[in-house]
């Protein structure tokens, strides 16, 4: 939780992500994960914040 916090925290206020994204993207960069994947726009230009690289599952959309 400390990490979701702080992230969010620091995250510029144009930052679009709901909360289930959010705990994802944490529990994914506590756990270890280096990158996660979806087609999700908002969900991918998050990843970062979380130190995550962000791989979009359905290229060219």
């Amino acid at each position: 939780m400390l990490r979701l916090e702080s992230t969010l925290r620091s995250a510029p206020s144009s930052t679009h992500l709901r909360a289930a994204d959010a705990l994802h993207l944490a529990c994914a960069a506590e756990h270890g994960f280096t990158e996660v994947h979806s087609n999700d726009r908002h969900f991918l230009a998050a990843a970062p914040l979380f130190g995550l690289t962000g791989v979009n599952t359905i290229p060219g959309i």
